[in-house]
């Protein structure tokens, strides 16, 4: 019969399981009045991961909804959607537990507001052209101050009270631990010990030549596939490594396959939407003359559509070759960004004679345009709202700092009310505001977008104030010739 590693490694693992055994019996005797307080403890933590869990779900669904509102993306109304019925498990999950009167009122009152949420969302998204319509971004505004607020002091009512049970009961664990530990403590060495002897002898017969495939495995991940494995053992590695093999040539084959009819299909759906354009471009021109405003439209529609249906397929493209959807990499002009941004915002200004300076020219980005777009209208948009002069002034511009090589440092300027340095860290989370002045409406979430922009492209955002004169926002993007060379989430 073969001595195979299972059966070497068995043995030893016989023998820790044997100590193992006895360590249980001494901690039975040790730790038998500590399994009330840890079960209350876990409870306790498992409600409050859920809470935590409520409280992000609800931070999307509003994320998602801002979103949708801006781009009119359908992933985000789907995403949107898919979170309802998370948020429902969430609090029948949260209500299964042991709460208290306030808890359980709490619950009640986020299940309220949830609701409110929905049906106030509904109405939004039916408005005609939401997208341009102002009445639509003032009713999530609203929407959003009104109920994701006072979701979040719900949720903040909750966790202070987990907190201090969880505290209690973590004191107590650990008294009783702290008796137990002297029984175990000598058991435990003799455990380690071996258990040591058995890592030695896993890592020399399995690891290395696992680690081995793990490498290999990567080179295929990155379509790699000129790799070839060879082994003359004929333990259960030796078998992986022989069926692995097979599999890379397996793999190597439909990969080109997919690659092959990616193209096919893609070459095959462009060409009759080449000739819709080409004939619309052709009646277009040809009756111009006797088109009204109305229809040239029309044609001009066919025209966007097409090349969005273009866009869309080479996406598609993307999807098949590289596995997933990313967010969009194209070079943009950050000054042509800040100029449509400042056309569109160009009632606000004028409204609180308001200034908007951009300092030099800024540098080109290889970015997603709609993302990043957002992030500055974010922080343009709020250096005019939070602010308290009758001149808002609004500076814009750009660094290079030492600190952050290969990387642009962009920044944001106002002469506004200032943020207290105690909320620079939580201002960048869903739900939490520089001040609780009524006047100044807002819902928390902006910033929270802000941050998840940059630290997708793979920058950082940070914020430097001073009360009554004025705030700075700074965030970081790699250069062009750095921008892929960084771990883009």
């Amino acid at each position: 019969m073969q001595f195979t590693i299972t059966k070497k490694i068995a043995l030893a693992y016989l023998v820790v399981i044997i100590l193992m055994i006895i360590i249980a019996l001494a901690g039975i005797v040790g730790l038998n009045s500590t399994s009330h307080s840890v079960k209350r403890l876990e409870e306790d933590s498992s409600e409050m991961k859920d809470a935590f869990e409520l409280q992000t779900q609800v931070a999307n669904q509003l994320m998602d909804a801002n979103n949708y509102l801006l781009t009119a993306k359908q992933h985000y109304l789907s995403h949107y959607k898919n979170i309802s019925g998370l948020l429902n498990k969430s609090l029948n999950k949260l209500n299964q537990y042991g709460l208290t009167d306030s808890e359980v009122t709490e619950l009640k009152d986020i299940q309220r507001q949830i609701d409110s949420i929905h049906a106030e969302s509904k109405d939004i998204f039916s408005i005609k052209n939401f997208q341009t319509d102002p009445k639509a971004s003032l009713m999530l505004e609203d929407m959003n101050l009104m109920h994701g607020t006072q979701i979040y002091r719900d949720l903040s009512s909750i966790f202070d009270t987990l907190k201090i049970k969880i505290r209690n009961e973590t004191l107590l664990v650990e008294h009783k631990k702290m008796q137990a530990y002297f029984i175990i403590s000598t058991t435990f060495s003799l455990v380690l010990i071996v258990a040591f002897t058995v890592v030695f002898l896993t890592m020399k017969k399995i690891s290395k030549r696992i680690l081995d495939l793990v490498a290999i495995a990567q080179r295929i991940s990155a379509h790699d596939f000129s790799v070839e494995l060879k082994t003359e053992a004929k333990d259960e590695i030796g078998m992986l490594i022989i069926a692995f093999d097979a599999m890379i040539s397996e793999i190597k084959k439909r990969y080109e396959e997919l690659e092959s009819f990616a193209h096919i299909v893609a070459h095959d759906l462009k060409s009759p939407i080449a000739g819709i354009m080409g004939s619309a471009e052709i009646l277009k021109t040809e009756f111009k003359e006797k088109l009204n405003e109305e229809e040239y439209q029309f044609f001009e529609h066919i025209t966007t559509s097409g090349n969005k249906m273009v866009r869309l397929i080479n996406e598609l493209l993307q999807f098949a070759l590289a596995g997933k959807v990313e967010f969009s990499k194209e070079k943009v002009s950050i000054n042509k960004m800040i100029g449509e941004i400042e056309e569109d915002i160009k009632f606000l200004l004028e409204e609180r004679n308001a200034s908007l300076a951009v300092k030099g020219k800024l540098p080109d980005l290889i970015c997603d345009p709609v993302q990043l777009s957002q992030v500055w209208r974010n922080l343009i948009t709020n250096s005019i709202k939070y602010n308290d002069k009758k001149a808002p002034s609004v500076e814009a511009g750009y660094f290079e700092d030492s600190k952050y090589p290969g990387m642009y440092c962009f920044y944001v300027k106002d002469n506004g009310i200032g943020i207290d340095k105690n909320y620079f860290e939580r201002i960048f989370m869903p739900f939490q505001r520089a001040t609780s002045d009524p006047h100044y409406k807002g819902t928390g979430i902006g910033l929270a977008i802000v941050k998840r922009v940059i630290e997708y492209h793979g920058g950082k955002v940070w914020v430097e104030s001073t009360l009554g004169e004025g705030t700075t926002f700074y965030f970081t993007i790699p250069k062009p010739e750095n921008f892929y060379a960084k771990k883009i989430r």
